[in-house]
C-alpha cells in the first residue's frame, strides 16, 4: 500500500511539474514577444514624430526670417522717409533760392510845404539811398529872446542879456516838430567837409559822390551821422541838396 501511494505521488508531482513548465514557457514566450514589439516600436518610432531640436530649429528660423523681414522692412521705411525729407527739404531750398526777396521801400512822409533848413542827420541805408533828417529852427535876435521867454522862463530882461552875449556860432535850438524828412541821397547833391579817409577838408564842404559818401559812411560812420549838422536844400517841395556844415 505504502508502495502505490508513493508512485502515485510520484506521478502527480511530474505531472505538476510538467504543467508548470508549460506555464512558465507560455510566460516566458509572452514576455519575449513584448520585449520584441518594445524594440520594434523603439526602432520604428524615433523616424516618425519630429524631433524637438528640428522643432526648435525650424521656430528659430523662422524667427530669423520674421526678423530679418522687419529689419528689412524698417530699413526701407526708413530710407523712404529719409527720401522724401530730403527731397522736400530739397525743393524748399530750391523755392527758396529761386524766389527773389522783395527790396522793402522806407515810407517818405515829406510834408507838402517843405522848406529849406538845418537839420541832423538821423540815419542813412546805402541799400536804399534814402537819409533821415530832423529839422531844427537856429533862432538869435528877437526870435531867440521869444522863445526864451516863453519855453525857458526867463524874463525878457535876462532873454534879452543872454542873447546879446551870445558869442559867434551861439544860437537858440529849437526842435518843437518831431516830423522827419527824408533824402535821396542817390539824387541830391551831396558836399561833405571830410574826406573819404575821415579827415576834415576845411570848413568849407566840398562835392562827394554817392559811391565815396557811402564808403565814408562805412569806414567812418562818426564823421557822418555825429560830426556836424547840415544844411538842407529844397526846391519845389523836393530835397535837392545836403550840405555838411562846419559849426564851432
Amino acid at each position: 500500500m505504502y508502495m502505490n501511494n508513493q508512485k502515485r505521488d510520484t506521478k502527480l508531482l511530474r505531472s505538476r511539474l510538467g504543467v508548470s513548465k508549460q506555464k512558465l514557457l507560455l510566460i516566458s514566450c509572452g514576455g519575449v514577444c513584448l520585449l520584441a514589439v518594445g524594440a520594434l516600436l523603439l526602432f520604428l518610432l524615433p523616424p516618425l514624430l519630429p524631433s524637438s531640436s528640428a522643432v526648435s530649429l525650424s521656430s528659430e528660423a523662422s524667427d530669423s526670417v520674421k526678423a530679418e523681414d522687419a529689419t528689412e522692412s524698417s530699413a526701407d521705411g526708413t530710407l523712404d522717409s529719409q527720401t522724401e525729407v530730403s527731397v522736400t527739404t530739397t525743393a524748399a531750398d530750391s523755392t527758396s533760392k529761386n524766389t527773389p526777396t522783395p527790396a522793402t521801400e522806407p515810407a517818405v512822409s515829406n510834408p507838402d510845404n517843405m522848406y529849406s533848413s538845418y537839420a541832423n542827420l538821423i540815419s542813412f541805408d546805402p541799400q536804399t539811398g534814402y537819409a533821415e533828417f530832423d529839422y531844427f529852427d537856429m533862432l538869435r535876435g528877437e526870435d531867440a529872446v521869444k522863445w526864451l521867454v516863453e519855453n525857458e522862463g526867463y524874463t525878457e530882461s535876462d532873454a534879452q542879456y543872454e542873447v546879446d552875449h551870445f558869442a559867434d556860432g551861439e544860437f537858440v535850438y529849437k526842435n518843437s516838430n518831431p516830423q522827419l524828412r527824408t533824402a535821396d541821397m542817390k539824387t541830391v547833391k551831396i558836399r561833405m567837409i571830410y574826406d573819404l579817409s575821415g579827415n576834415m577838408t576845411g570848413p568849407d564842404p566840398s562835392e562827394m559822390s554817392y559811391a565815396d559818401f557811402c564808403s565814408l559812411y562805412q569806414n567812418h560812420p562818426d564823421v557822418v551821422l555825429h560830426s556836424f549838422f547840415y544844411y538842407v536844400k529844397v526846391e519845389g517841395d523836393t530835397i535837392t541838396g545836403v550840405d555838411q556844415t562846419y559849426w564851432s
